[in-house]
């Protein structure tokens, strides 16, 4: 199955838990799309697929000021699940395709 598609979910850790959105597009092993979540709006940088794995950087203005986000995760059926790693803080995230 496809990594391809729009996925809404939660992004739990130290600041709480918030609703996120993803959507992605894998060309190759190349990921392009755009990332929301704890107030940060962001296209997806330096975006990676290998398998059903994926990482990739988002970047903007949040709750604790401007971040660099790093996220890798997995793709299961229509499910992922993963990190998100911000400074020295990190987070989980979880989401269904829409």
């Amino acid at each position: 199955m496809s990594i391809d598609g729009t996925y809404q979910g939660k992004v739990t850790g130290p600041l709480g838990s918030t609703d996120c959105t993803l959507t992605i597009k894998a060309d190759g092993t190349k990921l392009t799309g755009h990332a929301s979540a704890m107030g940060i709006e962001s296209e997806v940088k330096n975006g990676v697929v290998d398998g059903n794995s994926f990482s990739f950087q988002a970047e903007g203005n949040g709750p604790i000021g401007h971040m660099v986000l790093d996220i890798q995760g997995v793709a299961e059926g229509d499910g992922i699940s993963g990190t998100v790693k911000f400074g020295r803080m990190k987070a989980r995230f979880e989401g269904k395709r829409i």
